[in-house]
């Protein structure tokens, strides 16, 4: 059956020039960076569910076939790690983030040498979530903590989502003490460097838990002096900037800014 290929609809109407190649039966893995050009294409597309599906279908094609025969170290990589994201987020696949995991950390151990598209700093972060969340393996906070840390230390790391995310979960853990000594200082440290950074930072949602979280230290003076109306001004601002880039953070500032005029109304009776 050489040349034969396999097609999925991509369109409601049953139009062959809407059909497109799920993957060829035979991989050339000399040239898989063609392969795989063409499902990020597919992937990116966006416009129907078959689409990602046939991504997904040719990238575990070219796994399957060239893992270990391809020159292409470099795109096989992107390839694993590919799969890892399609797995971790259900994208052209049943989501199973135990299999993520897998890919993810078969990215480091066999690619670590890699790093096209900043695969090996995002390849960590989402190893540390495996471990944070007992996806694939027993939680282990300490083992996450190391991986979120290894992006922060490396100075060759430049893309500032990933930075910023791992900053965050460095935060959380000094915050609550998961896997690292409780320190509320370095916790406001870590969440004020990604304030910092947040012109560059296209990761919105991180920017609004930061801030949430610094507006927290603020009024209950936590590493900083306490000051309620500067976290009333920062909830406040989360609350009118970030709906659309993570709802729930802003329902938690809405819920914070009320409890606060709820306490403050409360003191202003009992003092009259």
């Amino acid at each position: 059956m050489n040349g034969v290929k396999l097609y999925v609809f991509v369109s409601g109407f049953f139009w062959v020039s809407l059909m497109v190649p799920i993957a060829e039966e035979n991989v050339d893995c000399n040239n898989i960076l063609e392969q795989y050009q063409r499902a990020e294409r597919y992937m990116a597309a966006k416009n129907h569910y078959s689409t990602e599906y046939t991504a997904v279908a040719m990238l575990q094609r070219v796994y399957e076939q060239c893992k270990n025969d391809s020159p292409d170290r470099a795109t096989m990589a992107q390839v694993v790690y590919t799969l890892g994201k399609s797995r971790w987020g259900g994208q052209g696949v049943s989501r199973d983030r135990a299999i993520a995991c897998k890919l993810f950390k078969e990215v480091l151990e066999d690619y670590s040498d890699v790093n096209e598209n900043d695969i090996i700093p995002w390849t960590q972060y989402f190893v540390g979530d495996c471990a944070r969340n007992a996806f694939g393996e027993e939680r282990n906070w300490t083992k996450a903590v190391s991986y979120y840390q290894k992006i922060i230390d490396n100075p060759q790391v430049i893309n500032p989502n990933v930075r910023a995310w791992a900053q965050a979960r460095v935060a959380d853990a000094y915050r609550e003490g998961d896997g690292i000594e409780q320190n509320d200082a370095k916790s406001v440290q870590l969440f004020t460097a990604i304030l910092d950074n947040d012109q560059n930072i296209t990761a919105k949602p991180v920017v609004a838990w930061a801030k949430y979280w610094i507006a927290d230290a603020y009024e209950h003076g936590k590493a900083v002096a306490l000051d309620r109306e500067k976290a009333r001004t920062m909830f406040a601002d989360i609350v009118n900037s970030y709906l659309s880039e993570d709802p729930i953070a802003v329902e938690y500032a809405q819920q914070r800014l009320d409890a606060m005029n709820l306490k403050d109304g409360a003191s202003a009776q009992s003092s009259n």
